[in-house]
């Protein structure tokens, strides 16, 4: 691109790099001075070629078109013109040049100047502007101080940040915007020529507070001699506050994972008094109240967030039916000054022991997180976002409190239970009575199952929100996840806490099917069953248990299509295939052999086990008998599988030795024999 500038005159007195003459059509018929150092070519192979096949083809429409105008308007006068020429190796070089056209009368006779090459000077141009655009458009707060710390330079975002201009901060150095003693630790760093990285608390012209992420950097010049200061600053007040809050919340959690009985709901409440402080959140008194709607009409206790605060039954229902009714609202409800508007009539209550004017509730599982102050509009909404969050801690709280209740009450019931059961069974196998256990085995299995749905579906629901949790905080603050930190004791905690609550209701579970399916109280219809399926189906749920350690071998035979209870077979296939594989310690095999002979199906089950000792296979279906000790069988299994074949009319048949594995023969009739 050309530009024309005016100029006063042509200056002899620069230090000319080529000094050049053109004829009227532009070839050069004189040239002297650096041509090689400038354009890469000795002068002689230069002499008589057109100055335009060295201009940049960009640039060249232009520069003919500028000559021509030039020559037109008879321009006799001194100018200088940028223009971009190609050096003989094909770069680009930047060239200034100042030329002159003499004229003969009408006619041009020659082009005359002084060529300069500013090609490093151009550059560093660029690189500056380029600098300026960098810092101007820069998110993060730039400052240029003077060797004595005063105000330079700023940008756009130190000023938005701190409302300062910098002709008010010129005079003055940056303590006035970091404090004195800040300002003498950074300098004390910067003085000896290294490179601070640290946090300052700024103060903005309105007399905020910002906190500030500051790199800050001496800049000297090729002598070593120290020119200016530079620093970046980021404001971290968001995130401090976001910081601060995780932790308050992450103690406030901490306390409702570490309950272990009731009573402990008021550790909870006391973390969240500390939250609030810690928070800066201004309040006169902080409480929850807690609604029993059990009764009629609903009743409230309420305690305060301090240390000393005790638990008070309210005194009045109508206090009670705001705080229903404040509770059964989706979100808080702010009531900003009581004297401006008191939509419960709440004041003269709430004044008999302060001059309260602002009330906020919070619902939460159970009632209402309360909070009030003596001013007026108190709380921001950033407040208002920290209380919901307390509030869903505390319903979490009390959430845990009911399923810790729950489950120590269901613990009781099943050990009351069991004790029931072995007691009434002992005694109906005794005295031959079989049907009766059944029937009273039923309705234990009925009551048991309701409680545990419950319990399973909390801790499942439990379970994803922890994982939930784990993986934000991992994302987001990974530093937090370190090892041996506070949040991994507390995952810690949480995960031992959920093994014991899994592990007891897939115990109870296990316990109930197995009462239910030995009660028969799930019966269906009769059907025309593909066994090989029901086999291959059963083989499937045990393939966790056997896969790379058992071999299974399949002899399956022609078999017809068996009318069965074809679910209850399966149970018995399962069974049988569970047995087996648990005899066998180690690898081993487990082979299916299917036949029909005359008018039965018989199903052979062997593996290569240990074998069952002569004296236990009388006893292999009794109820309650398990070779496998205390916590590892129900002795149930067999028992339920002898009682589904008699359904089916058909039997179980054992063989075995000691050591040399144990063969489990199911018999079917093709048809049972009517009822």
């Amino acid at each position: 691109m050309t530009q024309e500038h005016d100029s006063t005159g042509y200056v002899f007195g620069k230090a000319p790099d080529i000094r050049y003459v053109l004829d009227p059509q532009g070839r050069l018929t004189s040239i002297d001075g650096d041509a090689l150092g400038v354009l890469g070519y000795e002068p002689d192979e230069l002499l008589g070629r057109s100055i335009f096949d060295l201009v940049h083809p960009d640039d060249v429409e232009q520069s003919r078109a500028s000559m021509a105008e030039s020559v037109r308007r008879r321009d006799g006068e001194t100018r200088t013109v940028e223009i971009r020429l190609l050096h003989r190796d094909g770069s680009v070089r930047h060239i200034e040049i100042h030329r002159r056209l003499v004229f003969d009368g009408d006619e041009l006779v020659r082009n005359e100047g002084i060529v300069s090459d500013v090609t490093e000077h151009k550059e560093l141009e660029h690189q500056l502007n380029l600098y300026r655009e960098i810092i101007t458009n820069s998110q993060d707060a730039v400052v240029i101080l003077d060797t004595e710390g005063r105000y330079l330079e700023h940008n756009p975002a130190h000023e938005q940040l701190l409302g300062y201009t910098l002709d008010e901060l010129r005079p003055r150095t940056a303590a006035r915007v970091i404090g004195r003693e800040a300002y003498a630790r950074v300098l004390e760093v910067l003085s000896a020529g290294r490179t601070y990285r640290g946090e300052v608390t700024a103060t903005t012209r309105a007399g905020g507070q910002v906190e500030v992420e500051l790199l800050a950097f001496p800049v000297l010049d090729a002598g070593g001699r120290l020119q200016c200061y530079v620093g970046f600053g980021r404001d971290i007040s968001a995130r401090k506050r976001a910081e601060s809050r995780r932790q308050c919340m992450q103690r406030a959690r901490e306390e409702v994972l570490l309950m272990s009985a009731a009573a402990d709901i008021n550790n909870v409440v006391g973390a969240i008094g500390h939250a609030l402080d810690d928070l800066g959140v201004p309040y006169h008194g902080c409480g929850i109240n807690v609604l029993d709607t059990t009764t009629d009409p609903p009743t409230m206790s309420s305690r305060t967030s301090t240390p000393e605060g005790g638990w008070l039954e309210s005194d009045t229902s109508r206090s009670a039916g705001i705080v229903l009714e404040l509770s059964r609202r989706k979100g808080p409800t702010y009531r900003r000054d009581l004297e401006e508007d008191d939509p419960f009539g709440e004041l003269d209550y709430m004044q008999k022991r302060a001059a309260i004017r602002s009330v906020l509730d919070v619902p939460f599982a159970r009632g209402t997180l309360a909070i009030n102050s003596t001013r007026p509009n108190a709380y921001s909404a950033e407040d208002i976002a920290v209380l919901q969050e307390l509030a869903d801690v505390l319903s979490d709280g009390f959430r845990r409190m009911d399923d810790l209740q729950r489950l120590r009450d269901t613990v009781e019931e099943l050990e009351q239970a069991n004790r029931d059961l072995v007691a009434t069974q002992t005694q109906l196998i005794r005295s031959e009575k079989m049907a009766a256990l059944g029937s009273l085995v039923a309705g234990i299995a009925h009551e048991i199952n309701t409680p545990v749905g419950a319990i399973r579906s909390m801790h499942d629901t439990l379970m994803k929100a922890v994982e939930k949790l784990r993986a934000t905080i991992e994302a987001d603050f990974p530093e937090a996840c370190g090892q041996g930190g506070g949040l991994e004791k507390v995952l810690k905690i949480i995960a031992d806490s959920n093994k014991v609550i899994e592990t007891g209701s897939e115990r109870v579970t296990t316990i109930v099917r197995s009462l239910r399916n030995f009660a028969r109280v799930d019966d269906a219809q009769l059907e025309d069953a593909d066994l090989h399926q029901g086999l291959d189906d059963s083989l499937m749920l045990v393939h966790h248990d056997i896969k790379n350690r058992i071999e299974v071998v399949k002899e399956y035979g022609p078999i017809p299509r068996v009318k069965c209870y074809a679910g209850r077979l399966n149970q018995v296939f399962l069974n049988i295939l569970n047995n087996a594989q648990q005899a066998i310690d180690g690898a081993g095999t487990i082979t299916i052999r299917t036949e029909c002979v005359g008018d039965e199906v018989r199903i052979a089950i062997a593996d290569t086990g240990a074998g069952i000792a002569p004296e236990h296979i009388a006893r292999v279906f009794d109820p309650g008998f398990t070779t496998k000790g205390v916590g590892s069988g129900t002795g149930l299994g067999l028992a339920i599988c002898y009682q589904i074949m008699q359904d089916h009319h058909g039997r179980i048949e054992v063989a075995s030795e000691p050591g040399q594995g144990a063969t489990f023969t199911i018999v079917v009739p093709l048809v049972p024999p009517p009822e």
